[in-house]
């Protein structure tokens, strides 16, 4: 058994580089992920990058506070550290987080995509 493991990355508006754009302020970031466990460690998942674009009022207003990325992982059942890097293309800048959850208690079996 396999369970699809969705890890959202939040990311503060305030820490990221956020230029004039046509329309709106927008920043580009790269966000990476990788999962080991007792027996495996998982390829790292590295997104495409990733445009942030905020309206410069809801930035102001406080409406918007962060950027929610998504990334799926498919886990067997059990302990895994996970490791998140996030890179702000802009600003030439990388954060890391690390955490440890045990895949199979809050996650729902994979569906086989």
């Amino acid at each position: 058994t396999s369970f699809v493991v969705p890890i959202q990355v939040r990311v503060p508006l305030e820490k990221i580089l956020l230029q004039p754009g046509a329309a709106n302020l927008e920043g580009r970031l790269r966000i990476f992920v990788v999962a080991s466990g007792k027996d495996m460690v998982t390829p790292v998942r590295q997104t495409k990058q990733v445009k942030v674009t905020v309206s410069e009022a809801d930035l102001k207003s406080g409406k918007v506070e962060e950027y929610v990325h998504e990334v799926r992982i498919t886990l067997a059942p059990g302990t895994y550290t996970v490791g998140v890097g996030v890179r702000d293309e802009a600003a030439a800048t990388t954060s890391y987080l690390k955490g440890t959850f045990e895949a199979g208690r809050e996650a729902r079996p994979a569906s086989g995509r």
